[in-house]
């Protein structure tokens, strides 16, 4: 007998046609379970010894058929010590279980948050006395175990260390993990474990309101009413919520509830949205109510006997993380709000000064008075965008997919192209534009990276994954304009990357990727007058201040590494490039390129060949480690190209974050000397840990790391 998807249904009605089950994420393995079906009973071989009263019994079958069953013996004819024969055989049963090596545990119960890492250990037990070899198989794709493979000695143990992807899904997971011996016998591990969704920040404070109303509500999903406490509804106008609840039971009328406190500043309020959190998936969805529910101060809506049903239609929330200043994004759901600028920003913190905008569309400024004003008015699902705001915070859209297989993304020939990226998952570079056919030298880039292709290579760069949210820049160089479509599928298994975890390891972005709206790419290789060695970074900068970072990537079409730098900036700027070794720059580029914005300089065939000179420091930074205080002390050169320079100070933290800055200070006598007493410029106490001193002379920076203890 063997199960299909036709099985998958229910049939209730004969003549009733119900289409068969649809398989969706199903993968084959040749995995097998070693289970062993009851099936008939067999008569074994075996041989047998009889010791006086003795009975010795030596099964004579391959020990893996035998290992974990139950056998039935039966004897007869045995004669006592008179000679006479018993009148019934004698019958009785063993279980059989040769196997030396046990795990520690029979079954583990773990959970862990989505993206969190998880590791535990299980310990296999060699109870004999002989050494055992052992392999664990049966793991499912997201398990590793480590060692997988090994030898115990007679009486030893071994501890098995099992790490959990990080980006495994919402969900339960239920697994057996089997050791197995030599012998082909194996012993199970059950693991039961429970990936907890990230629980979105629905908050609201009753202080902030005048007016409420309360509702009676039941939650269902998938036509199935929740029974889980975790379960969330929430209620939103523009965007914002102003009530949440979660799923409670209440035993008096065996009944699931959700009591919904609804809040505003008027007494009557209409287009209420109301969203549902499903725990057991991590999903957030639409809810939508059975009746209408408008708010109204101090009424009820529902009723303990009639509740109020929300029934979850699955929508999208796309989690757009913004820097400080500029940033790309592109936008890869649909909903109505979109054809308004103020619409699909209401759930960002904004300032004056606050700007978005696109080369064809126009741009659109925000005021504290008048909100977003100005020729761009919309957004759409094919352009990047680019969005400029004082403070880093998280833009969070919400909307259905967009289909990519009927949006296709329009390229002009011989330019940039601001595009979008709609997959809903990281993909690599080489299969979302799998639908492109890109030609020599055309360039893909975001604000930190990008990758050339090459007809013999493909794309090459440190632009190798596309991660949705973001916007990117295409130049074209065939002159005819062309359209594609990024594929439907979320990539192989093995080159999608979990949301959260940093796709493009090839990069070293810095803040001053996202000082400005545009860049400039260069693509360099060091002159053979250097000493390059492992673990050095090459550093752009424009005035003194980092722009640009990048670390080597092999180059197959001159089979040597190189470096692919996103250099943000204004026109006419000079570039000059730095080496960093071990947290400090030891050499400058003999030469300057000057700034365009998107000009590419260098290719894949002839990289701009950068030369250096080695950097005479003359700065000391002392004690480090350090407690309360360090000096740092200058000593400039006498024949400096200047009688007097200037030097400027700056403390930051890892994160790049400015503790203190010092102004610019002209120094004549060829000495400069100050003192950090580990504290900010607003005077707050720096914790324990690493920072590092940025110390630019005459426009030449150089950078110590150093830690506070």
């Amino acid at each position: 007998m063997i199960y299909s998807l036709s099985d998958a249904k229910i049939q209730t009605v004969p003549n009733t046609v119900v289409p068969d089950g649809v398989a969706t994420n199903a993968a084959e393995t040749s995995e097998k379970a070693p289970i062993k079906d009851s099936g008939p009973v067999d008569n074994l071989k075996f041989d047998y010894v009889v010791n006086n009263d003795g009975l010795i019994i030596t099964m004579q079958e391959p020990r893996q058929a035998i290992d974990k069953t139950i056998i039935t013996f039966k004897v007869k004819n045995v004669r006592d010590l008179n000679g006479n024969p018993i009148l019934s055989p004698i019958t009785w049963t063993a279980y059989i279980d040769q196997n030396q090596l046990k795990w520690s545990d029979r079954e583990l119960n773990l959970s862990k948050n989505v993206y969190a890492p998880l590791q535990f250990q299980s310990i296999l037990i060699n109870s004999g006395g002989s050494s055992q070899h052992y392999t664990i198989g049966n793991l499912p794709g997201w398990l590793k175990a480590e060692p997988a493979t090994g030898t115990i000695a007679p009486k030893g143990q071994q501890k098995i260390t099992f790490t959990v992807n990080e980006g495994l899904n919402v969900g339960s997971y239920e697994e057996l993990v089997f050791m197995r011996n030599d012998n082909n016998e194996s012993e199970a591990l059950k693991i039961n474990l429970k990936v907890n969704g990230k629980q979105p920040d629905w908050t609201v404070n009753p202080a902030d309101y005048a007016y409420s109303m309360n509702v009676y509500g039941k939650i269902r999903v998938n036509n199935i009413f929740s029974v889980n406490k975790e379960d969330i509804l929430a209620v939103f106008m523009n965007g914002k919520c102003i009530g949440v609840a979660q799923n409670t039971y209440h035993a008096a009328n065996d009944f699931w509830y959700t009591f919904l406190t609804v809040y505003s500043d008027t007494i009557k309020l209409s287009n209420l949205e109301f969203r549902i959190w499903q725990a057991s998936s991590g999903k957030t969805f639409l809810a939508v109510p059975t009746v209408p529910v408008v708010f109204e101060n101090n009424s009820v809506a529902g009723s303990p006997s009639n509740p109020v049903i929300f029934d979850g239609k699955e929508m999208l929330l796309q989690d757009i993380t913004l820097q400080q200043n500029w940033n790309w994004i592109s936008l890869n759901l649909l909903n109505p709000a979109f054809n308004n600028i103020g619409g699909t920003l209401a759930n960002g913190s904004w300032t004056g000064g606050d700007l978005v905008k696109n080369e064809l569309l126009g741009f659109s400024q925000y005021s504290s008075a008048s909100g977003w004003v100005g020729y761009l008015s919309a957004f759409n699902n094919v352009n990047m965008f680019m969005l400029k705001t004082a403070k880093a915070q998280t833009l969070s859209i919400t909307g259905t997919a967009v289909d990519v297989k009927t949006t296709a993304i329009p390229l002009k020939g011989s330019r940039w192209n601001y595009i979008s990226y709609l997959p809903q998952v990281n993909i690599t570079v080489k299969e979302a534009l799998s639908g492109y056919a890109a030609n020599d030298e055309d360039v893909i880039k975001s604000q930190t990276g990008f990758s050339m292709f090459s007809t013999q290579n493909g794309w090459i760069g440190n632009l190798t994954f596309l991660e949705p949210g973001k916007g990117y820049m295409l130049y074209r160089k065939a002159a005819g304009d062309v359209t594609f479509n990024y594929p439907s599928l979320n990539g192989s298994l093995t080159n999608t990357i979990p949301r959260g975890v940093n796709p493009n390891q090839l990069q070293n972005p810095v803040e001053g990727n996202f000082s400005y709206a545009s860049n400039m790419t260069v693509l360099a290789v060091i002159g053979s007058d250097f000493d390059f060695k492992r673990g050095d970074s090459v550093l752009a900068f424009v005035g003194g201040e980092l722009r640009g970072k990048s670390k080597p990537v092999i180059n197959p079409e001159i089979n040597q590494p190189s470096f692919f730098f996103n250099i943000a900036g204004e026109t006419n700027q000079p570039v000059y490039f730095m080496i960093e070794r071990a947290g400090e720059l030891i050499a400058r580029s003999t030469a300057q390129l000057p700034y365009q914005a998107d000009a590419k300089m260098g290719t894949l065939k002839k990289p701009i060949e950068l030369h250096f000179t080695k950097e005479v420091s003359g700065i000391t930074v002392y004690p480090n480690p350090f407690k309360n205080s360090l000096t740092l002390n200058v000593a400039i050169n006498s024949d400096s190209r200047t009688a007097s320079q200037k030097v400027q100070v700056s403390v930051y933290d890892i994160s790049g974050r400015t503790l203190l800055q010092k102004p610019a200070e002209t120094v004549v006598n060829n000495n400069f000397r100050m003192s950090w007493n580990g504290k900010t410029s607003g005077g707050q106490e720096c914790s324990k840990g690493t920072y590092f001193i940025h110390v630019i002379v005459d426009g030449v920076p150089r950078i110590y790391k150093v830690i506070k203890q």
